[in-house]
């Protein structure tokens, strides 16, 4: 004869045991918090092109420190800590995806903004594979690639303030939610297994 175990208990159990675990909250980096000038690196070897967007950012209330390649940029990334990464894929001495990979070890949680004249589908794969965020095709305009930082700074800054003001509420609420499911689960196996001794029985 089996004791069935209470499904109170299974719950308390689950529970204790996902309280264990450690957290998979992505670690916000406190960039902007409160974001009066954010501060943009402009990385592209098309020197012209470089200061037309780093022109047109400027007018836009941003602080831009500008690269002409992945080397520098990496250099001025480490020294001037960013709140967003806008890179070109093609360069010299470092390209966009080798440059975007050394920046997540450094940072996992900046918005990354991948630039490129390849409209191809494994080449934004390969960029969003290194730790890119968005992607944007060029030609393109200006107020697209200025819309674009605007949404994924706003992003960093609701996760900034997220993870400051709510990380155990939110640790919470995930722990149970997944409490939930596996109980969820428990019951749909012990149904099942419940069904298949009663027509064994029979």
């Amino acid at each position: 004869h089996k004791t069935s175990v209470p499904r109170s208990e299974v719950a308390d159990a689950s529970l204790k045991s996902s309280a264990r675990r450690p957290s998979m909250m992505r670690t916000v980096s406190p960039i902007s918090a409160k974001v009066d000038k954010p501060r943009i690196l402009l990385v592209d070897d098309d020197n012209t092109l470089r200061l037309l967007v780093k022109s047109r950012l400027q007018r836009d209330n941003s602080i831009v420190i500008d690269a002409g390649d992945g080397e520098e940029a990496l250099e001025k990334f480490k020294q001037s800590k960013p709140d967003i990464v806008i890179s070109d894929v093609f360069m010299p001495k470092m390209d966009g995806f080798e440059l975007c990979r050394q920046i997540r070890k450094l940072d996992k949680s900046i918005p990354i903004v991948m630039l490129t004249s390849m409209n191809d589908v494994q080449d934004r794969i390969k960029g969003l594979d290194a730790g890119a965020d968005d992607y944007i095709v060029k030609p393109f305009a200006p107020k697209e690639l200025e819309a674009r930082v605007r949404s994924l700074l706003r992003r960093g800054t609701a996760a900034a303030t997220a993870a400051v003001e709510g990380p155990v509420m939110v640790a919470s609420n995930e722990i149970s939610a997944n409490v939930v499911s596996k109980v969820q689960e428990l019951d749909a196996l012990i149904g099942m297994f419940s069904l298949h001794l009663a027509k064994n029985k029979t």
